[in-house]
């Protein structure tokens, strides 16, 4: 053991409350040099992680509030017959909400937003649906897209207000 081993670096306060903000709970007052450096970089870490976890959160937000542009945009491509263009607004659409709700592609269901204070989202996913099967039906090259959408359209649809109009 050399000199420097032997020599103790003192815990300050800042670093302890660090510790303790990462899950750290006990820390000795004095620590070796090599002691010192592991928990100093446990709390970057710590922090980085922090970091990187309120930055998703903040992405995640400002997805779930672009969701209304991107249905009024595929809205309006409709109504001027863009139908690919408005396919694909659409398709972010529900991206956005998978994203969200941190599910994989086509993991979407009716229960998400059946108890929550979102139960009206259910109404505009299923116009939505119903808007991507009216589009894929147009050409028998979206035949396994239409599938889904219908799939996703009959999961969806018992949910929502607009079950008399698509019935029609």
């Amino acid at each position: 053991m050399s000199e420097e081993d032997d020599k103790k670096v003192s815990v300050d306060t800042s670093l302890k409350v660090a510790l303790q903000s990462i899950g750290v709970q006990e820390t000795r007052e004095e620590v070796s040099q090599e002691e010192y450096e592991e928990l100093s970089s446990k709390v970057s870490q710590g922090v980085r992680l922090r970091m990187e976890q309120k930055a998703k959160e903040q992405n995640r937000v400002m997805m779930w509030k672009s969701r209304v542009n991107l249905v009024k945009h595929a809205r309006m491509l409709m109504q001027n017959k863009q139908f690919p263009e408005a396919a694909v607004a659409y398709e972010k659409y529900l991206r956005v909400l998978e994203i969200v709700y941190e599910l994989k592609s086509g993991e979407l269901s009716p229960d998400l937003f059946n108890k929550s204070n979102r139960s009206k989202e259910l109404t505009v996913i299923t116009s939505v649906y119903w808007d991507l099967l009216r589009i894929y039906d147009t050409s028998p090259v979206y035949n396994e897209r239409m599938h889904r959408a219908s799939n996703k359209l009959a999961q969806f649809l018992p949910y929502s207000k607009i079950l008399p109009q698509v019935t029609k």
